[in-house]
């Protein structure tokens, strides 16, 4: 693993707006819809999730600041008036203006190091927080429009299994159906009627988790969102194909390869770099311990007014200068120990790094290879509602020469209206692959 460069994050990180700026996807031409965009970066900006986060930083820039005045003078007024009761009674005063400077103290700088990486390292951790917000938020609204494609599937169905009730109960009175046939259908409807309800009900529910992920209230998603809730037309359909398409041209499937994954790119992963900062940071708190065991200097003067009438020790007028030393000569295995520690932390860490890149690769290989298959099922699923579309004309044509029934007719709208769902859950589901692809393949650009 390489070590991060601080300078580097220093001069363009901070202030920080974080954007996300699409890479192979962008050239490719296969974009997310603009208010979906929109609402992640909306919920970038008002999460109280993220909020959060913001405030930790803060806390460690100030926990940097106070390391770093330890390691400047430090200026003190002692002052005393006191009284002793001894075989000659007498008043005292004491009073000593104290000047003190660490001229080597490792223990101190170390500790700066060590505040320093943690706020290094609470950034990365935000950088993380808004990848895996950005995704989370995605995700979510990609199952909200799932669900609401099955409660419009639901409602078409329930439509139509109304419209034959009426026409079943039409032809009964002039014994052209049977009262089986109504049963039925009464039957079908009042399962259809309860699906209906649950799937609401679940609409409902990704509603409110998605205004709590993002922070956006419930009334503005709906304003800004509503435009992608009927967003299945065949324009839509055709647009997202070919995109697909020259994706596919772009990110061709490769045995053992992946040609538009860069490893380099993905070690700069904000999950990655979050890892790598607490590395850099416990390396410096290694130091940190060992430095407290090691020698300190420090230069102290003072100008001193002292006077109990030479009936005290101390008795001074004047200024004093000097420097202590402060050096430890057995520790008995102490300061092993505690860097022990730290080497075992640390290797944790390492471990964990490697898993958290074999996830985000899994993740990549799973969004890409989903892309591809997409690509292959929508002219499939295409051709299936064109099909459907046929069927349906020819049942219904049936019907009037009496060669199918009003149930042939239902079943047909049903698997017209089944393949309508399928195909528009498809675009859904390649936007929920972008997610995902874009999660591990896209950098924040920084504006300062």
């Amino acid at each position: 693993m390489k070590q991060w460069n601080r300078g580097v994050f220093w001069g363009v990180c901070f202030p920080m707006v974080f954007l996300l700026m699409p890479l192979s996807l962008q050239a490719a031409e296969l974009q997310l819809p603009k208010p979906l965009l929109q609402l992640q970066q909306q919920a970038l900006e008002q999460a109280p999730s993220l909020q959060a986060q913001w405030q930790m930083v803060r806390q460690a820039e100030q926990q940097l600041h106070f390391q770093k005045s330890l390691q400047k003078p430090k200026v003190t007024l002692k002052s005393e008036l006191s009284y002793a009761w001894m075989k000659q009674d007498f008043a005292r005063t004491a009073n000593q203006l104290a000047v003190t400077y660490p001229l080597y103290a490792p223990n101190l700088s170390a500790a700066e190091q060590v505040a320093e990486a943690s706020q290094l390292q609470k950034h990365w951790q935000v950088l993380a927080a808004q990848r895996n917000l950005w995704k989370q938020v995605g995700l979510t609204f990609i199952q909200l429009l799932k669900q609401q494609e099955q409660v419009l599937y639901s409602q078409r169905q329930l439509q139509a299994m109304k419209d034959i009730l009426t026409q079943l109960k039409a032809r009964y009175q002039v014994g052209m159906t049977q009262l089986n046939d109504i049963a039925e259908v009464e039957s079908r409807i009042a399962l259809m009627q309860a699906d209906s309800l649950v799937a609401q009900q679940r609409v409902q529910e990704l509603w409110q988790k998605l205004v709590a992920q993002s922070g956006v209230s419930k009334a503005a998603l709906h304003k800004l969102l509503s435009p992608l809730m009927t967003l299945t037309t065949q324009d839509a359909l055709q647009q997202t194909l070919m995109a697909l398409q020259a994706w596919q041209k772009k990110c061709p499937k490769v045995q053992n390869s992946q040609p538009c994954l860069s490893e380099k790119l993905l070690e700069q992963h904000p999950i990655l770099g979050a890892i790598q900062q607490k590395q850099w940071q416990l390396q410096q708190q290694a130091q940190k311990v060992a430095a407290k065991y090691q020698m300190k200097v420090q230069a102290v003067g003072s100008y001193v007014y002292n006077n109990s009438g030479n009936r005290f020790y101390d008795d001074m007028q004047g200024v004093k200068v000097g420097i202590q030393l402060n050096l430890p000569l057995y520790l008995s295995g102490e300061s092993d120990a505690a860097v022990a520690e730290v080497r075992a932390q640390q290797q944790q860490l390492r471990q964990q790094w490697q898993q958290q890149k074999l996830n985000l690769l899994t993740e990549a290989q799973i969004a890409m290879e989903g892309l591809h298959s997409l690509a292959e099922q929508i002219p499939v699923f295409q051709a299936a509602v064109q099909a459907s579309e046929q069927a349906l004309k020819a049942t219904h044509a049936g019907l009037q020469t009496g060669e199918r029934s009003i149930l042939d007719v239902l079943n047909a709208q049903r698997d017209l209206d089944l393949m309508r769902k399928r195909l528009h859950i498809a675009l859904y589901e390649v936007w929920r692959y972008q997610i995902l692809w874009q999660f591990v393949n896209h950098r924040e650009m920084v504006v300062t």
